[in-house]
């Protein structure tokens, strides 16, 4: 049934691109109850000429195009039927975001043809599909996950310590970066090894910390502060993470993280009267449930009626290849 309802879409698609509408619309291409300007369908034509292959025919491209708007039209059309309105806090993203992207890249965005409307429809869009993730799988939602679940995704994602970091480079007599020698990594390693003994017989991080810290010259008076890592984050070092991860509560270690040497004491994040779990549960559950969310709309999208505006869509294609070249 799937692949017919596809292959419906595609011939619906295909036919108004080669042969046009008998009644010309205003817009470029409309699929179900969505209307989409000439200056979104630029943005996601642009989008699909990225992941195309350069000899990929136009009418190939725009119906690709097509089924990328199928999608946006199907979430429209969930959250008119589940009645999700999209929350203050990611109205607030929806605009940051759209503000950002038009400082920086208004002209390309007006040489595809694009205003800053167009451009905010979009990120709408991006930012209600979390929306409606959070409505179907969120606390009260009609597949909501439990909180217990939540709490290991996120001791899967997330680990946290306190301590402080040492370079593994130094600076040479011409002003260069280079990394200490065998001997001198050594000797390093063993000073922060006999601080991680003296932590556990007792003595606290920080009151150590302040100690090295003033030996080296540096005043220190406040205490350290907790280091959250989450998984996938491109700053993390992933090996860095699965061995903090894999510490017991409150144990104290020496690991290396790339370019540096970090003493530091596993934190628990899920501990009791922390904000670390409420801070990023719904970040956590988006990263599991957005994706399923995501493969539903793109089902939906496939038995959705499209009809386009031949001419319209061609001059689009043309501008918008103008622009890539």
């Amino acid at each position: 049934m799937k692949r017919c309802a596809a292959l419906l879409l595609c011939l619906l698609l295909c036919a108004g691109l080669f042969f046009g509408c008998e009644k010309q619309s205003a817009v470029p291409l409309r699929v179900g109850e969505t209307a989409f300007s000439k200056g979104v369908f630029a943005y996601i034509l642009n989008e699909t000429m990225k992941g195309a292959p350069e000899n990929a025919a136009r009418e190939d491209v725009l119906a690709s195009a097509a089924r990328a708007c199928a999608v946006y039209a199907a979430l429209e059309e969930q959250l008119r039927t589940l009645s999700v309105k999209l929350p203050a806090e990611q109205k607030q993203q929806a605009a940051q975001r759209t503000r950002g992207l038009w400082q920086y890249f208004s002209a390309h965005y007006r040489a595809l043809g694009m205003e800053k409307s167009d451009l905010t429809t979009v990120c709408t869009w991006e930012a209600a599909k979390q929306a409606l993730a959070l409505h179907l799988y969120g606390e009260g939602g009609k597949e909501e996950v439990s909180q217990k679940k939540l709490r290991t995704w996120f001791g899967e994602t997330y680990a946290g310590y306190r301590g402080f970091s040492e370079s593994l480079f130094k600076t040479n007599a011409k002003g260069e970066s280079v990394p200490l020698s065998d001997a001198e990594k050594k000797e390093l390693t063993a000073q922060l090894e006999a601080l991680r003994l003296r932590a556990q017989n007792g003595e606290t991080l920080d009151a150590l910390y302040k100690e090295y810290s003033k030996a080296k010259g540096l005043l220190i008076t406040t205490d350290m502060e907790v280091t959250e890592l989450k998984k996938g984050d491109p700053t993390v070092n992933e090996a860095f993470f699965e061995k903090v991860r894999a510490l017991k509560k409150d144990e104290i270690a020496v690991l290396e993280n790339g370019s540096a040497l970090v003493l530091l004491q596993r934190i628990d994040l899920l501990a009791k009267d922390t904000p670390y779990f409420d801070a990023a549960k719904d970040d956590v559950l988006l990263a599991k449930k957005l994706p399923a969310v995501e493969e539903a709309l793109q089902t939906k999208a496939q038995t959705m009626d499209a009809q386009t505006d031949a001419r319209l869509c061609a001059e689009i294609y043309e501008r918008v290849k103008a622009t890539r070249n």
